[in-house]
This record gives C-alpha cells, sequence and structure tokens, in this order.
C-alpha cells in the first residue's frame, strides 16, 4: 500500500531527528508508520564498500564520527551531481 502522508525532518546533527521520529511512530504505531533515513543507502553503501560496520555508522556514536568525514567526501564523489540518487534509493521502500 502506497503512503497516504509523508513527514520530512530536517535539522542539524544531534538536533533530537531521530527522537522527535520515533515519538512519533510511537504515537502512530508500528503498523501505520515507518522511519525512512537518507542517510540509511549511502551509510550502507559505504559500509560495503570499506569493509565496516552498518549498525555502528547509523549509530551517534564515535564509530560513526571516526568515518564522518571521508563518508562525505566519497558520498561527494559517488552522487556525481545526482543530489537525489540516495533519496531515490530510500524511497523504494516507502
Amino acid at each position: 500500500m502506497a503512503p497516504k502522508i509523508i513527514f520530512l525532518f530536517s535539522g542539524k546533527r544531534k538536533s533530537g531527528k531521530d527522537y522527535i521520529c520515533e515519538k512519533i511512530k510511537t504515537l502512530l504505531g508500528e503498523e501505520k508508520c515507518s522511519i525512512l533515513r537518507i542517510s540509511g543507502p549511502l551509510k550502507g553503501l559505504y559500509a560495503e564498500n570499506h569493509n565496516l560496520n552498518l549498525t555502528e555508522l547509523m549509530s551517534d556514536g564515535p564509530y560513526k564520527e571516526n568515518y564522518r568525514r571521508d563518508m562525505i567526501n566519497w558520498s561527494d564523489r559517488i552522487r556525481g551531481g545526482k543530489s537525489r540518487l540516495f533519496l531515490q534509493s530510500d524511497l523504494r521502500f516507502c
């Protein structure tokens, strides 16, 4: 079934985006709500290409911070000007 409503949240790092999304999901119910993170496909491909732990890259811990700069540079090269590349990948799961 196609989604009826899509909420998009953006904000600076550590601004509470994940927190508020999890709260909304709890209120709406697991069966009615999914959380898709634009960074998911990017981090998944980066982890696969660099033999890294995806779960740790998706966390807010120090592991991710160790790879942040290289991951940003790598994603810029991969996209090659296609700013929606990773977003389009994520939308397949809606």
